[in-house]
This record gives C-alpha cells, sequence and structure tokens, in this order.
C-alpha cells in the first residue's frame, strides 16, 4: 500500500517526477525510502495507491486511486 494524505480539499499536485501518486512518483520516492533493490521488488508484486483525506471535523476517508 502506497498512501498520500492531504487535507479537507487540497489537490495532488504535479511535480517534477510527474502528477503525485503516477507510477514515476511513487518508484521516484521508494527508492529514496528503501532503495532500488526492494523498489523492484514492490513493482513486481504490485501495491494500491490510497489517498487519504483528513476532513477539518477529524474524520478520515480514503480512496483507493486507478
Amino acid at each position: 500500500m502506497v498512501a498520500e494524505a492531504k487535507y479537507n480539499t487540497a489537490k495532488l499536485g504535479n511535480t517534477q517526477d510527474g502528477p503525485q501518486m503516477s507510477s514515476s512518483w511513487i518508484d521516484k520516492r521508494l527508492q529514496n525510502a528503501v532503495g532500488a533493490d526492494i523498489t523492484k521488488v514492490i513493482n513486481r508484486q504490485g501495491y494500491d495507491s490510497l489517498l487519504v483525506r483528513v476532513m477539518p471535523d477529524g474524520s478520515i476517508k480514503s480512496s483507493v486511486l486507478p
């Protein structure tokens, strides 16, 4: 599971590595976090992408991204 958290109505943005939560964006961050070898294993096995939204009242909503 790879997750990105946003507050209220904040949007996923565009970055130098591609749109947030795109495979290129995720790969770059995985490599920085766990190294290239483990990133290859994660990509080979697959993962779900999750957007977690924290609402002003403290509730949390989440959705699986395509």
